[in-house]
């Protein structure tokens, strides 16, 4: 089992997620900011409790956030942590477990509580 990871860990972990998930072409990130800069980039963001990160514009006058999960299939989880999601993709697709043994994966093994996410 994994340790229960400190707040500040799991945003890093998060981060890093995030960034294995815009190279792999999960999230696909803003198509436009307001000022018309097409380039972003992802970046710590503290104010995020959730997932730590945010896109951000590149253009210096700008500077723009934007959530992590726009445009993305995970828009429709956006206070879920973007790790749960695709480990619960995971148990479902790739591994075909049914609910009670997704579950048991899930919570003891990523040591996740998931009435405390699903409140």
């Amino acid at each position: 089992m994994q340790p229960n990871l400190s707040i500040h860990q799991k945003q890093d972990t998060e981060y890093e997620y995030a960034n294995l998930l815009y190279s792999n072409h999960f999230l696909k990130g803003p198509e436009i900011c307001t000022c018309g800069n097409k380039i972003f980039t992802i970046q710590r963001f503290a104010n995020n409790k959730t997932h730590g990160c945010c896109f951000r514009c590149n253009n210096y006058k700008c500077r723009k956030y934007y959530p992590i999960v726009i445009n993305s299939f995970f828009s429709r989880f956006s206070y879920q942590p973007l790790s749960l999601i695709m480990e619960i993709i995971k148990c479902f697709i790739s591994f075909e477990y049914n609910s009670q043994k997704a579950y048991t994966v899930i919570a003891l093994f990523m040591s996740y509580n998931f009435f405390e996410i699903f409140q």
